[in-house]
């Protein structure tokens, strides 16, 4: 069971799905107070949040089930790195968060090496080795329109005064992107470094 305050009924609201379609959702009254607090107080784009936390639920999972769960990540997330949170306590259930991360966070399926065919900067097919975390944010970033063939040219370019690896300098310009997306705005998903990143 997912973390329920005291005395807080359930209250239906009608979102926009991944799909473009309405569908009502209910939801303990005080997620839905942690919904419009993302908006007003954070100024989160949560109608985009929740159309990509939509498409990569799992099928047998209800929107209702999988969009609480999400917002209680999501706010220990913030209290895990430090970001403003609507209390000054942490959330319920955060050592829980905490300890399932830490544990997710070291999943051999995330080490996986996966071999893709990208083109350089000359246009030439070239074999990158990146572990599934990073091929994760690289499909991320192109399902939110980046352009990834550019990107890679970028990297290709780069890797001539670093002396890296096509791999190298474009995992190294993944973190770096992650990084930068969740410090500037900390409601990102993140692939790479599923505990987040600190200032410094």
């Amino acid at each position: 069971m997912l973390p329920m305050r005291e005395g807080n009924e359930f209250v239906g609201r009608t979102i926009e799905n991944a799909f473009g379609a309405e569908e009502v959702v209910r939801l303990p009254k005080v997620w839905w107070e942690y919904y419009d607090w993302c908006i007003e107080v954070a100024d989160l784009d949560m109608v985009e949040w929740i159309k990509y936390m939509d498409k990569h639920r799992l099928a047998d999972v209800s929107f209702d089930l999988y969009l609480w769960r999400s917002l209680w990540e999501h706010e220990c997330r913030r209290y895990y790195h430090g970001h403003h949170v609507p209390t000054l306590t942490p959330p319920e259930g955060y050592v829980d968060f905490v300890e399932s991360l830490e544990k997710e966070d070291e999943c051999p399926n995330r080490q996986v090496l996966i071999k893709r065919q990208l083109q350089n900067e000359q246009g030439v097919e070239e074999t990158v080795e990146m572990q599934s975390k990073h091929w994760q944010y690289f499909d991320y970033l192109i399902e939110c329109g980046g352009d990834m063939v550019k990107w890679v040219q970028q990297a290709d370019l780069a890797r001539t005064k670093t002396q890296h690896t096509l791999s190298a300098e474009l995992i190294s310009s993944l973190i770096r992107h992650e990084r930068k997306s969740y410090l500037e705005r900390g409601d990102r998903p993140l692939f790479i470094s599923l505990k987040g990143y600190h200032r410094g």
